[in-house]
Parts: structure tokens; C-alpha cells; sequence
């Protein structure tokens, strides 16, 4: 099977080969990102056999295989948009993310891509941090499928890391006029009302997002874990413990979960708790340095030299790794 150097120089698209983005602590996104691979194109560019042995290679995350298939058919092909197009999304799928966004552009050279493959463009884009990529692609089909409310949301997440939080709650809002049961658009809307200072409105949209959260059958975490962390920073440490223990609840190996316990276990001056949950909070994320600053934070204040040392050297490793990748 090609790797990325190889398809680079087969597609000839002039795409920087910048470091791989670290899989963090990520809830499932499948309510907000829809089917990587149209199994319609599939069985239309395809033979039935073939199909069904791809569709069951991804039914079995056996995406290595699906590739080759696929990489096969694509150099068989005369016109092989469509086949590109099933092979980006199956890149995505198995988190190859620069090869995806190859697949892709080589894709769109021979025509115009698909709404469903440029949401995954842009979305690989999301996941390469190409933000401003990313950005463009949304906009566009904005424009083209003004009543989808998955891309406002996503331009509203990505004005939120860029920290623009009015244009990102405009972004929300506008989510949240397509489908006024977006669960994600309410807590998004909450942390940009949270982030402008407007408590009394994040408050009311974390909310209305808890509350429409508990209605499904397949809830989130992050509503809870969100509204829980604005409750622990004003003060309201009864009524957070209860939505972090919710949020984990619903997601048991959520490491800013565990991370917000320990913030809390701290505000009420319980160190052996917080040190608890500081360490399972880094044991579930690595790479985070957050729970690691606070265990310094936590030995030195109790007078540990030497743990206190060494977690300020692992905090310094981790944010000169965390700046190196951005």
C-alpha cells in the first residue's frame, strides 16, 4: 500500500508534510461527523464483489486493506475522481489525515468534490490544525446547504480556538436556528457566553444543553463536564461535583473530567483527593500538561522538593513538546 510520500508524488498536490496531530482525549464526534464514506459511490464506482468485501473491511476498522482495494482500482481507473474520493474518506477514517487531504485535492482536480467529501476535507483539515483551510472549505458549503447546521457549528468551534468568541456565538446561533435541539451548538454557545464574561447566559445555554443531553439515549459527556467546570470556578462546588461525576458517568476515561475533580478537590483544600485525580487526569492524557503543572503546584506547596521538581521538569517537556506542534 502507498504511504504518504508515495501518493505526495502521485497526486503532486503541494501540500506541506507537517507533524501528525496527537490523538487527545476526544469523546465520540459521530453526531458531528457524518459517514466518511458513501457506501452509494462505493457500489457505483465498484464492482458488487468489491463493494461488499471494502464495506466489510470497514465494518472490521480493517482499513488498511480497504485501501489497497481501493489504491489498486485507482490506478486501473482512466477517471478515478470518484474512487479518490471513497479513498480520502477511508484515510480519514484510519486517522491519516495528510494522506486524506491528498486523496482529496487530487480528487477535486478532476471535478468538483462531493458535499459529503468536502465536510471531510475539512474536517481532515480540522484535524491537521489548518484552521484557516479548513474555515474555507466550511464557508463554502455554507453557502451551498445554507439549512445544515453542522457548518456553522464547526466555524463557530473553529472562531472559538481561534478565540473570537462573538463571531463564534454568532456561528452557534446560526447552528442553532437550523436545529434548535443541537445539543453541541447550545454548549458551544454556553463557552463562548462563559469566555465573554456573560455567566448568566452560558448558564442558561449549558442548561438547555444538560437538559436536552439527558434525553437521549446516547448522551455526551462534555455538556455536563463544561456546565460542571463554570460551577467550580464561580464557587458552586455541590452542584459541580455532581456534572463531573456525570460527565464521567457517561464517559469513565475523560481526562479533563478527572482534571476539573482536582481543581475541585483543591479549591476545598482536599490535596490527597486532588493529587488523586491530577494523576489519573495525566495518566488518561499524557500529553496534557495541565494535571502536571497542578501537581507541582500541589508538592510544592506542601513543602515536596524533590516531587515538586520533578514534575515541573515533566510540565516543561510537555509545553515545549505542546508549543513545538502548533
Amino acid at each position: 500500500m502507498t504511504n504518504a510520500r508515495t501518493l505526495c508524488l502521485l497526486t503532486g498536490v503541494a501540500l506541506s508534510c507537517w507533524a501528525m496531530v496527537q490523538a487527545g482525549d476526544k469523546p465520540d464526534r459521530s453526531d458531528l461527523v457524518p459517514s466518511a464514506v458513501s457506501y452509494d459511490l462505493l457500489r457505483a464506482e465498484t464492482d458488487p464483489e468489491t463493494a461488499n468485501e471494502i464495506q466489510n473491511d470497514l465494518s472490521a476498522k480493517a482499513y488498511a486493506k480497504a485501501e489497497e482495494k481501493l489504491y489498486a482500482r485507482i490506478q486501473a481507473s482512466a477517471h478515478p475522481k470518484a474512487l479518490l474520493e471513497i479513498l480520502g474518506g477511508v484515510f480519514f477514517l484510519d486517522s491519516k489525515y495528510l494522506d486524506s487531504a491528498i486523496a482529496f485535492k487530487k480528487a477535486e482536480k478532476g471535478g468538483v468534490l462531493t458535499e459529503g467529501a468536502r465536510f471531510t476535507l475539512a474536517m481532515t483539515y480540522v484535524e491537521l490544525k489548518r484552521n484557516g483551510w479548513a474555515r474555507d472549505e466550511l464557508l463554502r458549503l455554507r453557502k451551498e446547504s445554507p439549512a445544515q447546521p453542522l457548518y456553522p457549528y464547526w466555524l463557530g468551534r473553529l472562531s472559538y480556538d481561534d478565540q473570537r468568541f462573538a463571531e463564534a456565538r454568532t456561528s452557534f446561533r446560526d447552528a442553532l436556528e437550523a436545529d434548535g435541539q443541537f445539543i453541541r451548538a447550545y454548549d458551544g454557545l454556553g463557552l463562548c457566553e462563559e469566555a465573554m464574561g456573560n455567566m448568566t447566559a452560558a448558564e442558561e445555554s449549558y442548561r438547555r444543553a444538560n437538559a436536552l443531553n439527558r434525553q437521549h439515549v446516547k448522551r455526551l459527556a462534555w455538556p455536563a463536564l463544561d456546565y460542571g467546570s463554570m460551577l467550580r470556578k464561580t464557587g458552586r462546588y455541590a452542584e459541580a461535583r455532581v456534572l463531573l461525576n456525570e460527565a464521567l458517568a457517561i464517559h469513565p476515561s475523560l481526562a479533563k473530567a478527572y482534571y476539573e475533580l482536582g481543581k475541585l478537590e483543591e479549591s476545598l483544600s482536599n490535596r490527597e483527593a486532588a493529587k488523586k485525580a491530577f494523576n489519573t487526569a495525566s495518566s488518561l492524557d499524557p500529553n496534557d500538561p495541565s494535571p502536571v503543572y497542578s501537581l507541582f503546584r500541589l508538592y510544592q506547596q506542601a513543602g515536596e522538593t524533590h516531587q515538586a521538581a520533578a514534575m515541573l521538569a515533566r510540565f516543561r517537556a510537555l509545553k515545549q513538546q505542546s508549543d513545538h506542534t502548533r
